[in-house]
Protein backbone atom coordinates (compact mmCIF):
# COMPACT_ATOMS: atom_id res chain seq x y z
CA UNK A 1 0.00 0.00 0.00
CA UNK A 2 1.26 3.22 -1.00
CA UNK A 3 2.29 5.47 2.20
CA UNK A 4 -0.19 8.70 2.23
CA UNK A 5 1.72 11.87 0.65
CA UNK A 6 0.21 15.21 1.81
CA UNK A 7 -2.39 16.08 -0.54
CA UNK A 8 -1.88 18.73 -3.03
CA UNK A 9 -3.12 22.12 -2.62
CA UNK A 10 -6.81 21.70 -4.60
CA UNK A 11 -6.55 24.09 -6.98
CA UNK A 12 -8.54 27.33 -7.44
CA UNK A 13 -10.36 28.38 -10.28
CA UNK A 14 -8.05 31.66 -10.09
CA UNK A 15 -4.72 29.61 -9.69
CA UNK A 16 -5.79 27.52 -13.24
CA UNK A 17 -7.34 30.73 -15.30
CA UNK A 18 -3.69 32.50 -14.15
CA UNK A 19 -1.96 29.37 -15.27
CA UNK A 20 -3.62 29.26 -18.31
CA UNK A 21 -3.31 33.26 -19.24
CA UNK A 22 0.40 33.78 -17.90
CA UNK A 23 2.15 30.57 -17.19
CA UNK A 24 2.88 32.12 -13.63
CA UNK A 25 1.80 28.98 -10.92
CA UNK A 26 -0.42 30.85 -7.77
CA UNK A 27 2.37 32.33 -5.31
CA UNK A 28 1.45 30.49 -2.40
CA UNK A 29 3.52 27.38 -3.15
CA UNK A 30 7.09 27.49 -1.58
CA UNK A 31 9.62 24.71 -3.50
CA UNK A 32 9.93 21.73 -1.06
CA UNK A 33 12.13 19.31 -1.84
CA UNK A 34 10.31 16.13 -3.31
CA UNK A 35 10.29 12.91 -0.81
CA UNK A 36 12.40 10.28 -2.63
CA UNK A 37 10.42 6.79 -3.13
CA UNK A 38 11.48 3.52 -3.69
CA UNK A 39 10.38 1.77 -6.85
CA UNK A 40 7.79 -0.15 -5.53
CA UNK A 41 6.05 2.67 -4.14
CA UNK A 42 6.42 4.54 -7.42
CA UNK A 43 4.51 1.82 -9.37
CA UNK A 44 1.64 1.84 -7.53
CA UNK A 45 1.45 5.67 -7.35
CA UNK A 46 2.14 5.36 -11.16
CA UNK A 47 -0.56 3.31 -11.52
CA UNK A 48 -2.88 5.31 -9.49
CA UNK A 49 -1.97 8.37 -12.16
CA UNK A 50 -2.58 6.75 -15.12
CA UNK A 51 -5.93 5.82 -13.88
CA UNK A 52 -6.86 9.22 -12.73
CA UNK A 53 -5.82 10.81 -15.93
CA UNK A 54 -7.33 8.80 -18.15
CA UNK A 55 -10.67 8.72 -16.13
CA UNK A 56 -10.94 12.61 -15.92
CA UNK A 57 -9.95 13.43 -19.72
CA UNK A 58 -12.46 16.12 -19.64
CA UNK A 59 -11.89 17.54 -15.58
CA UNK A 60 -8.86 19.66 -16.05
CA UNK A 61 -8.27 20.36 -12.16
CA UNK A 62 -8.72 16.80 -11.51
CA UNK A 63 -6.06 16.02 -13.96
CA UNK A 64 -3.60 18.31 -12.56
CA UNK A 65 -4.03 17.56 -8.87
CA UNK A 66 -2.94 14.09 -10.45
CA UNK A 67 0.13 15.59 -11.53
CA UNK A 68 1.05 17.83 -8.89
CA UNK A 69 0.84 14.89 -6.44
CA UNK A 70 3.76 13.11 -8.49
CA UNK A 71 5.77 16.27 -8.32
CA UNK A 72 5.78 15.91 -4.43
CA UNK A 73 7.61 12.65 -4.86
CA UNK A 74 10.87 11.97 -6.76
CA UNK A 75 11.73 8.79 -8.19
CA UNK A 76 13.32 7.21 -12.03
CA UNK A 77 10.33 5.97 -12.82
CA UNK A 78 8.17 8.98 -12.76
CA UNK A 79 10.20 10.70 -15.51
CA UNK A 80 8.78 9.45 -18.64
CA UNK A 81 5.04 9.67 -17.91
CA UNK A 82 5.57 13.03 -16.50
CA UNK A 83 7.17 14.15 -20.41
CA UNK A 84 4.57 12.21 -21.95
CA UNK A 85 1.94 14.55 -20.46
CA UNK A 86 3.61 17.57 -21.02
CA UNK A 87 3.77 16.13 -24.68
CA UNK A 88 0.37 15.05 -24.99
CA UNK A 89 -2.32 16.67 -22.99
CA UNK A 90 -4.91 18.43 -24.12
CA UNK A 91 -4.31 21.27 -21.51
CA UNK A 92 -1.33 23.70 -21.25
CA UNK A 93 -2.03 24.25 -17.75
CA UNK A 94 -1.54 20.48 -17.23
CA UNK A 95 1.50 20.31 -19.50
CA UNK A 96 3.39 23.04 -17.41
CA UNK A 97 2.60 21.85 -13.97
CA UNK A 98 4.20 18.30 -15.30
CA UNK A 99 7.31 19.82 -16.81
CA UNK A 100 7.41 21.80 -13.07
CA UNK A 101 7.56 18.05 -11.95
CA UNK A 102 9.97 16.79 -14.03
CA UNK A 103 12.74 19.63 -12.38
CA UNK A 104 11.52 17.34 -8.79
CA UNK A 105 13.18 14.52 -10.28
CA UNK A 106 16.18 12.97 -9.90
CA UNK A 107 18.68 15.06 -12.13
CA UNK A 108 20.41 12.11 -13.97
CA UNK A 109 16.93 11.14 -15.70
CA UNK A 110 15.42 14.54 -16.05
CA UNK A 111 18.35 16.85 -16.90
CA UNK A 112 18.15 14.67 -20.78
CA UNK A 113 14.32 15.09 -20.33
CA UNK A 114 14.61 18.68 -19.81
CA UNK A 115 17.03 19.40 -22.36
CA UNK A 116 15.22 17.82 -25.13
CA UNK A 117 11.65 19.29 -24.05
CA UNK A 118 13.35 22.99 -24.53
CA UNK A 119 15.15 21.75 -27.70
CA UNK A 120 11.53 20.46 -29.16
CA UNK A 121 9.43 23.32 -27.97
CA UNK A 122 8.82 26.21 -30.49
CA UNK A 123 8.99 29.33 -29.02
CA UNK A 124 5.51 30.26 -30.98
CA UNK A 125 3.71 27.33 -29.91
CA UNK A 126 4.05 27.18 -26.13
CA UNK A 127 6.17 29.88 -24.66
CA UNK A 128 4.51 29.69 -21.46
CA UNK A 129 5.60 25.87 -21.51
CA UNK A 130 8.81 26.82 -22.40
CA UNK A 131 9.18 29.34 -19.20
CA UNK A 132 8.13 26.13 -16.80
CA UNK A 133 10.84 23.64 -18.23
CA UNK A 134 13.90 26.23 -18.05
CA UNK A 135 12.71 27.01 -14.31
CA UNK A 136 12.39 23.36 -13.85
CA UNK A 137 15.88 23.12 -15.27
CA UNK A 138 16.95 25.51 -13.24
CA UNK A 139 16.15 24.44 -9.82
CA UNK A 140 17.55 20.58 -9.72
CA UNK A 141 20.03 20.16 -13.24
CA UNK A 142 20.98 23.58 -14.73
CA UNK A 143 24.64 23.10 -16.15
CA UNK A 144 26.96 26.13 -17.45
CA UNK A 145 27.48 24.53 -21.11
CA UNK A 146 23.68 25.13 -21.43
CA UNK A 147 23.46 28.50 -21.28
CA UNK A 148 24.33 29.07 -24.94
CA UNK A 149 20.75 27.41 -25.83
CA UNK A 150 18.71 28.98 -23.04
CA UNK A 151 20.38 32.45 -25.09
CA UNK A 152 20.16 31.71 -28.14
CA UNK A 153 16.28 30.86 -27.03
CA UNK A 154 16.02 34.11 -25.63
CA UNK A 155 17.17 36.11 -28.64
CA UNK A 156 14.69 34.34 -30.97
CA UNK A 157 11.88 35.69 -28.88
CA UNK A 158 13.25 38.95 -28.57
CA UNK A 159 10.21 40.38 -30.42
CA UNK A 160 7.51 37.92 -29.14
CA UNK A 161 5.04 39.95 -26.65
CA UNK A 162 3.61 36.57 -25.66
CA UNK A 163 7.21 35.39 -24.50
CA UNK A 164 7.51 37.85 -21.61
CA UNK A 165 7.25 34.88 -19.20
CA UNK A 166 9.74 32.78 -21.04
CA UNK A 167 12.32 35.62 -20.94
CA UNK A 168 11.81 36.46 -17.59
CA UNK A 169 12.81 32.76 -16.65
CA UNK A 170 15.91 32.92 -18.10
CA UNK A 171 16.89 36.20 -16.89
CA UNK A 172 16.37 34.56 -13.54
CA UNK A 173 18.16 31.54 -14.14
CA UNK A 174 20.95 33.69 -15.13
CA UNK A 175 20.88 35.08 -11.73
CA UNK A 176 20.92 32.24 -9.42
CA UNK A 177 22.69 30.29 -11.32
CA UNK A 178 25.34 32.94 -11.27
CA UNK A 179 26.21 32.21 -14.81
CA UNK A 180 29.52 34.12 -15.41
CA UNK A 181 28.86 33.42 -18.59
CA UNK A 182 25.42 35.57 -18.98
CA UNK A 183 27.25 38.83 -17.77
CA UNK A 184 27.87 40.59 -20.98
CA UNK A 185 24.54 39.62 -22.38
CA UNK A 186 22.52 40.73 -19.86
CA UNK A 187 24.48 44.09 -19.98
CA UNK A 188 22.83 44.67 -23.47
CA UNK A 189 19.53 44.47 -22.29
CA UNK A 190 20.29 46.79 -19.41
CA UNK A 191 18.98 50.34 -21.21
CA UNK A 192 15.92 50.67 -23.08
CA UNK A 193 16.27 49.15 -26.53
CA UNK A 194 16.90 51.78 -29.21
CA UNK A 195 19.08 52.25 -32.53
CA UNK A 196 22.55 52.83 -31.82
CA UNK A 197 22.53 55.32 -35.41
CA UNK A 198 18.68 56.78 -35.65
CA UNK A 199 19.48 57.04 -39.00
CA UNK A 200 20.84 54.32 -39.96
CA UNK A 201 19.27 52.76 -43.08
CA UNK A 202 19.39 48.87 -42.26
CA UNK A 203 17.93 49.78 -38.46
CA UNK A 204 15.09 47.46 -37.97
CA UNK A 205 11.27 49.23 -38.46
CA UNK A 206 9.55 50.89 -35.62
CA UNK A 207 7.44 48.09 -35.16
CA UNK A 208 10.68 46.22 -34.06
CA UNK A 209 11.45 48.28 -31.39
CA UNK A 210 8.29 48.77 -29.93
CA UNK A 211 7.84 45.47 -29.34
CA UNK A 212 11.14 45.02 -28.01
CA UNK A 213 10.15 47.75 -25.81
CA UNK A 214 7.51 46.05 -24.69
CA UNK A 215 9.16 43.12 -23.12
CA UNK A 216 12.22 45.29 -21.76
CA UNK A 217 9.61 47.42 -20.08
CA UNK A 218 8.37 43.94 -17.99
CA UNK A 219 11.72 42.19 -17.20
CA UNK A 220 14.07 45.28 -16.60
CA UNK A 221 14.49 45.05 -12.72
CA UNK A 222 15.07 41.35 -13.59
CA UNK A 223 18.48 42.08 -15.32
CA UNK A 224 19.50 44.28 -12.83
CA UNK A 225 18.78 41.61 -10.61
CA UNK A 226 20.45 39.05 -12.23
CA UNK A 227 23.54 40.86 -12.82
CA UNK A 228 23.76 41.62 -8.80
CA UNK A 229 23.55 38.25 -8.21
CA UNK A 230 26.30 37.47 -10.43
CA UNK A 231 28.62 40.69 -9.87
CA UNK A 232 27.26 41.72 -6.30
CA UNK A 233 27.05 45.29 -8.29
CA UNK A 234 23.91 47.45 -9.04
CA UNK A 235 24.40 48.95 -12.60
CA UNK A 236 22.75 51.99 -13.55
CA UNK A 237 23.84 51.95 -17.04
CA UNK A 238 25.04 49.61 -19.94
CA UNK A 239 28.13 52.05 -19.77
CA UNK A 240 28.61 51.76 -16.07
CA UNK A 241 28.47 47.90 -16.22
CA UNK A 242 30.59 47.59 -19.12
CA UNK A 243 33.42 49.49 -17.68
CA UNK A 244 33.31 47.48 -14.27
CA UNK A 245 33.24 44.72 -16.55
CA UNK A 246 36.19 45.16 -18.36
CA UNK A 247 38.01 46.29 -14.99
CA UNK A 248 36.55 43.26 -12.85
CA UNK A 249 36.28 40.24 -15.44
CA UNK A 250 39.43 37.91 -14.75
CA UNK A 251 38.72 38.60 -10.90
CA UNK A 252 34.67 37.32 -12.14
CA UNK A 253 36.60 34.61 -13.78
CA UNK A 254 38.09 33.68 -10.63
CA UNK A 255 35.79 33.62 -8.20
CA UNK A 256 33.26 32.06 -10.56
CA UNK A 257 35.90 29.05 -10.74
CA UNK A 258 36.71 28.59 -7.65
CA UNK A 259 33.03 28.57 -6.59
CA UNK A 260 32.54 25.56 -8.99
CA UNK A 261 30.17 27.67 -11.28
CA UNK A 262 32.45 27.86 -14.26
CA UNK A 263 33.24 24.27 -14.96
CA UNK A 264 31.81 22.69 -18.39
CA UNK A 265 30.77 18.81 -18.17
CA UNK A 266 32.37 17.06 -21.34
Amino acid sequence: MVPPAPPPSTPTLHGLLLLAATGLAPAQQPATKAREIPDSEAKLLLAEFKTEMGANTKNLAKRLAAVQKLEQVQNAMLVAPLLSTVRTDKSKVVRQAAAKALGRQPRKKARPALISLIKKTKVSADPNLLASAIQALGESCYQPRDWALLQSIFDKSITDNNAVNLQSAILDLAGTSKEIDAVDFLIEHLDAPAPEWVDDPNNPPESYWKARWANWSKWKGRVKEALFQITGQKFGSKKEAKLWVQKNRKTLRRESRSSGKDKRKK
